[in-house]
């Protein structure tokens, strides 16, 4: 990064140097400080007169709040203080909500060295940091993101309403039927899975919020529209209807944990029913093999063996035998159905990997 400490252009550059490689070698010996000078400053400097350099170098610094000292055990140099940072966001607040979606966003590219540069700009310009966004459950991504400016406004608006505890109400079509139903409900969350975006909340029912979750596609949202909910109060008033999403998130409802075990949005213990998630092995062959490799089916997913080659037809081929602990939904046949004839799910009765149409209805 630039630090910036210096009066000079060249005591700029040598300093950063400097701070640079403190920051990564502890214990640095003048002769390793120099020889790292000489390799990324490109310049041969005059030994006899470093110490001199060395030291307003350092009493600069100390003015700034960086110390650098000598550490007799290590017999070398390291940084032992630095100025306290200001840890606030440099950012309007506007604007806070967008970081989430923009992170998840980013991170699409992320085998892209750009984006590592733009994260670690955000992080030390800005205070922006990813990871502040690591336990909270307001937004939430699965899978690969798409661009679609409407729904994402959307999705900033929604997670506006729950910062504040806002009830909203919207029409929506369902997506097996395309009726059109009217819903108020308590947001919880925008998860993107799949490539779609959800709206995941809990209904407004006989004067209460119901402690289940329910999942809406906001693109199924008629007109992409959604206003603040609001009731009549005893005194024939209409108010707004608030309210409290840590109660409904983390006690009533367990968000954080409900989606760990589910390949998309869909988890089977709705309604009363109780299902637990399974161990199934799958066996992938050929690109299969390699596209599962690279990227996961669920954070769950384990190929304990790596990758592993067998005769085939007389030609080796490779594949790999993938655990998952998920739950055994429609979903998962889904995606698995992508893999076509080059994928084999794990038969328990049989003890043998089987084609995915002919197990299903085991």
């Amino acid at each position: 990064m630039d630090y910036n400490y210096g009066n000079s252009k060249e005591q700029i550059k040598r300093i950063d140097c400097l701070l640079s490689y403190l920051e990564l070698h502890k214990g640095a010996t003048l002769n390793n400080i120099l020889d790292n000078y000489e390799r990324k400053l490109k310049l041969v400097f005059n030994r006899k007169n470093v110490n001199r350099q060395f030291s307003y170098d350092k009493a600069l610094l100390k003015k700034e709040g960086v110390i650098i000292e000598y550490n007799s055990d290590t017999k070398g140099y390291e940084i032992t203080e630095f100025p306290k940072k200001n840890k606030k966001m440099l950012i309007s607040e506007e604007c806070i909500n967008d970081l989430p979606i923009l992170f998840s966003l980013l991170n699409v590219g992320e085998h892209l060295p750009s984006v590592e540069w733009l994260k670690e700009e955000l992080h030390q310009k800005y205070n922006i940091n990813e990871y502040l966004w690591e336990n909270e459950t307001y937004f939430s991504s699965n899978f690969i993101q798409q661009h679609n400016d409407e729904i994402i406004e959307l999705g900033i608006k929604i997670i506006n309403y729950m910062k504040q505890g806002q009830a909203i109400e919207f029409e929506y079509r369902k997506v097996n039927t395309y009726e059109k139903a009217a819903y108020v409900i308590a947001p919880l969350q925008i998860r993107l899975s799949n490539d779609m975006y959800f709206l995941v909340g809990c209904k407004y029912q006989h004067t209460e919020f119901v402690p289940q979750i329910n999942t809406f596609r906001i693109d199924m949202i008629e007109n992409l529209k959604v206003k603040e909910a609001k009731i009549i109060n005893k005194e024939n008033e209409k108010i707004k209807l608030i309210y409290n999403y840590k109660d409904l998130a983390e006690k009533e409802t367990n968000l954080k944990d409900y989606f760990t075990h589910c390949i998309g949005i869909f988890n089977p213990n709705h309604g009363g029913k109780k299902e637990d998630p399974k161990h199934i092995k799958l066996k992938f062959y050929r690109w299969a093999c390699s596209q599962v490799f690279k990227k996961k089916l669920h954070p769950s997913q384990r190929i304990p063996l790596g990758i592993q080659k067998e005769m085939v037809d007389g030609k080796e081929e490779i594949f790999c035998v993938v655990h998952l602990y998920v739950f055994d939904t429609v979903e998962l046949e889904n995606l698995l159905g992508r893999f076509r004839e080059d994928v084999r799910k794990f038969n328990k009765k049989n003890n043998t990997f089987e084609k995915i149409l002919t197990f299903k209805n085991q």
